[in-house]
């Protein structure tokens, strides 16, 4: 991001200080995978903001079928640390 670039803040959600700037080791691992996974991760938001602007028109989502892992009745064993 260079110096110049204003970010757009939404107050609801946690966000690092505007002055904050990454360490160069931390660049060169997030960087890459921001731009590998970012166009992905927007077109999956847009995806669920049409289909919530049509659940409100009344036009539901079409979902998959139902598969083993939706219909089977299966369960997992939880470790101890996670019981309480």
């Amino acid at each position: 991001m260079t110096p110049t670039t204003e970010l757009k803040v939404d107050a609801r959600i946690n966000h690092a200080p505007n002055d904050y700037r990454l360490t160069k080791d931390f660049a060169e691992f997030f960087l890459p995978l921001n731009a590998e996974f970012t166009p992905r991760q927007k077109i999956l938001a847009r995806q669920r903001h049409i289909v919530l602007e049509n659940s409100h028109k009344g036009i539901l989502p079409d979902y998959l079928p139902p598969s083993e892992a939706t219909s089977a009745n299966w369960k997992i064993e939880l470790p101890k640390w996670c019981e309480d």
